[in-house]
């Protein structure tokens, strides 16, 4: 995954894609879970968070700004690497 790569988990059942997102976190990605209070399910962040794959939690409303924002600032570093 890397440093560049954003892995997201909405409020699902089960707990496989948490193992994925500590894996990613792991490589550097940015991770983030739905939030319990937003979550019609809170599953698989759950247990996102308990794992400790989570890097931030946030309203499922707050993921596309969430996204727009991480992009902006990879957009700008790669920027500044290259000149």
């Amino acid at each position: 995954a890397g440093p560049e790569a954003l892995g997201f988990l909405l409020g699902v059942m089960g707990k496989d894609g948490s193992v994925r997102l500590k894996a990613m976190a792991n490589e550097g990605a940015m991770t983030a879970t739905q939030d319990k209070e937003s979550c019609v399910i809170y599953g698989m962040p759950a247990a996102a968070v308990a794992l400790g794959a989570s890097g931030v939690e946030l309203d499922a409303l707050a993921l596309p700004q969430f996204i727009i924002d991480r992009s902006k600032n990879s957009a700008v570093a790669r920027k500044n690497l290259v000149g």
